[in-house]
C-alpha cells in the first residue's frame, strides 16, 4: 500500500511496485520480467495465428491452448517450491504467484471460448455440467483455481493469518489433480502430454512426500524416484489408451522400446527426473550457499 504522505506525489515510479516485474520496492525484477514475458508469449502468439489466418476454428483452437497452458502452468506452480529447495534459488518463490494467476486467467479464457462455442446456451451447458465427467472435473478444478487466485494476495494472507492462508491454498493439489482428469478425459486421441504432466505431477506429489518424511531429499532419493516416476508414467499411458481408444495395452508397452521412431512419455519423465537429480548436485558446487529474498 501506499504511504498517506505518498498520496500527492505524481511521479510514475510511485506506481512500480504495483507492476507485476517489480518487487515489493519498487526495484525491477528479472525473474519476474521474464517469466511475465513467458506466460503472455502463448496469448500473443495465438493473436499472431489468428490474425494470419492459420486455424481453422479460432473458438475451438484457443479452446484447446488455453486449456493446455493452464494445465502446464499449474505443473509450474507445484513445481517452483521443490526447485527453490533442490537449486538453492530462494527467489524462484517471486515467481509463484505470477504462475498461479497466468494459470487461472488461462482456465478462465479456456471456459470463456467453451461457452462461446456452445452459443451461450445455458442450459445446455449446465446439463453438460452435470453429466458429463470430464466437465464437472473441469468445472470444479476451475472453481478451485478461483479461490487460490482470489486468495493470492498480501491482505488475504493478513486476514487469514499465516497458517490459515496455507491451509487454505493446500487445495491447490485437488485443483491440480482434478485438472489433470479434466485433461486426460478431454484428450482421448493423443494423450502423449497428458501422460507427461500426470507423470510430472506424481514425482512432485512423491517429493513432497519424501522431503516430509526425510526432512530434505538426498541425491540417492531423487535417482529412486526418476525411475519409478517413469514407470508409473508408462504403466499409466498404456491404461489410457485402453480404456480411452481401446488400443492393447501391450502394443503400448511395447512401443516405448522402439526408440528410433518415438520416445514415448514414461522416458521423458524419467529423463526428466534424472536432470532434476543431476543437475542438483551440479548446482551445488556452483551454488553452494542459498540465495537470500528479498522480498515475496
Amino acid at each position: 500500500m501506499l504511504d498517506i504522505a505518498d498520496k500527492g506525489r505524481t511521479s510514475p515510479g510511485q506506481w512500480a511496485h504495483y507492476m507485476p516485474w517489480s518487487e515489493r520496492s519498487g526495484r525491477l525484477s528479472q525473474i519476474k520480467l521474464l517469466t511475465f514475458l513467458i506466460v503472455c508469449a502463448p496469448a500473443l502468439y495465438w493473436a499472431f495465428e489468428i490474425w494470419a489466418d492459420i486455424p481453422a476454428n479460432p473458438v475451438n483452437y484457443i479452446i484447446k491452448q488455453s486449456g493446455d497452458w493452464s494445465m502446464r502452468l499449474m505443473v509450474a506452480v507445484l513445481a517452483v517450491s521443490p526447485l527453490r529447495r533442490l537449486l538453492r534459488l530462494n527467489r524462484l518463490i517471486l515467481v509463484r504467484r505470477m504462475l498461479g494467476i497466468a494459470a487461472l486467467i488461462y482456465g478462465l479464457i479456456h471456459l470463456l471460448f467453451y461457452f462461446v462455442s456452445q452459443d451461450w446456451d445455458w442450459p445446455l451447458i449446465i446439463d453438460g455440467m452435470l453429466t458429463a465427467l470430464y466437465l464437472t472435473t473441469g468445472y470444479v478444478a476451475l472453481a478451485l483455481m478461483l479461490v487460490l487466485g482470489l486468495t493470492s494476495n498480501d491482505w488475504s494472507i493478513h486476514t487469514l493469518g499465516t497458517n490459515g492462508w496455507r491451509r487454505l491454498h493446500w487445495i491447490v493439489y485437488p485443483a491440480a489433480i482434478l485438472s489433470l482428469v479434466h485433461f486426460l478425459l478431454e484428450v482421448r486421441a493423443d494423450g502423449d502430454e497428458a501422460a507427461i504432466i500426470a507423470g510430472l505431477l506424481l514425482y512432485l506429489f512423491l517429493y513432497r512426500g519424501l522431503r516430509r518424511a526425510t526432512g530434505e531429499a538426498r541425491l540417492s532419493h531423487l535417482l529412486i524416484l526418476a525411475p519409478i516416476c517413469g514407470v508409473a508414467t508408462l504403466l499409466l499411458e498404456a491404461a489410457y489408451y485402453k480404456w480411452g481408444t481401446g488400443v492393447h495395452a501391450e502394443s503400448i508397452l511395447w512401443a516405448n522400446l522402439d526408440f528410433p521412431h518415438d520416445i514415448r512419455p514414461g522416458w521423458w519423465v524419467l529423463f526428466a527426473g534424472l536432470v532434476i537429480a543431476f543437475g542438483t548436485k551440479a548446482f551445488e558446487r556452483f551454488n553452494p550457499n542459498p540465495q537470500r529474498m528479498r522480498s515475496k
